[in-house]
């Protein structure tokens, strides 16, 4: 299995309203560092883009199921950003691949894709944005979601992208779909010496003996994810403040290797 791998650099000739000019180069692990509003959550917005985009054009000749890249790749801008009017080109080197694109006041002009040989899996990308670091903000993203009434899949992102991002609600909807998730020990010794978080311990608060096995899962009736020890009651990760909910958003509930 192949696919676009890491990016490797990133250029942006952006005019109008939203000007940026930037050719940087990206690694394996990148920090943006900068004041606000020179443009850090607009690189990241920018990279989590083109990279659904990238994936839909591999996975279109892949599947032979054929995408209409143009429209696709305009729903994905729309919906990254709230009123995106770029006028430029935007153009990102992956390991294996290449993609320009062209706009004019928002609108798709031109989509210009290189690639290697044998790309045949679309890249995991994973933008988590402010707006849900919560678990308490992600029980109401559940809450609306439960009244949608949807349960096919893009029917929920459908309707969940008239009141959220695009990033935000593929972030969810993509924790659904790998719950349940074991809390490795591994997992919870970094959680106990990375952040003095000690995970057990704080679940014993309630008077529960918390020893065994420990999942992280989501119920979709209460609208809320939580932890559970084998078959004891779930403590619903809400109940935590709001420093240990980022954690456990940024560890638990991330792909890790």
């Amino acid at each position: 299995m192949k696919a676009l791998g890491h990016i490797q650099s990133m250029r942006m000739d952006l005019k109008g309203l939203m000007q940026m000019e930037t050719d940087m180069d990206i690694g394996p692990l990148t920090v943006l560092v900068g004041a606000n509003g020179v443009g850090k959550s607009l690189i990241m917005k920018l990279s989590f883009a083109i990279g659904q985009i990238s994936n839909a054009i591999i996975m279109s000749r892949v599947t032979k199921n054929h995408i209409d890249i143009d429209p696709f790749a305009q729903f994905v801008l729309d919906h990254t950003f709230d009123d995106q009017d770029f006028t430029g080109e935007l153009y990102t080197r992956y390991e294996h691949s290449n993609i320009t694109i062209t706009l004019d006041k928002g609108k798709v002009i031109k989509i210009v894709h290189e690639e290697v040989d044998g790309l045949d899996t679309p890249t995991n990308i994973i933008y988590m944005s402010s707006s849900l670091r919560l678990f308490s903000s992600i029980a109401m993203y559940l809450k609306l979601r439960k009244r949608t009434g949807k349960t096919n899949y893009e029917d929920i992102l459908g309707e969940m992208v008239k009141d959220y991002t695009l990033y935000d609600v593929m972030y969810v909807e993509s924790l659904i779909k790998r719950c349940p998730i074991e809390v490795t020990p591994r997992l919870e010794t970094i959680l106990s010496e990375g952040f003095d978080f000690k995970l057990r311990q704080e679940l014993e608060k309630d008077g529960e003996d918390r020893e065994g096995k420990m999942i992280f899962s989501v119920d979709l009736e209460k609208c809320e994810f939580y932890l559970q020890l084998q078959d004891k009651d779930p403590f619903y990760i809400s109940r935590f403040g709001a420093g240990h909910q980022s954690i456990i958003n940024m560890t638990i509930a991330h792909p890790h290797g």
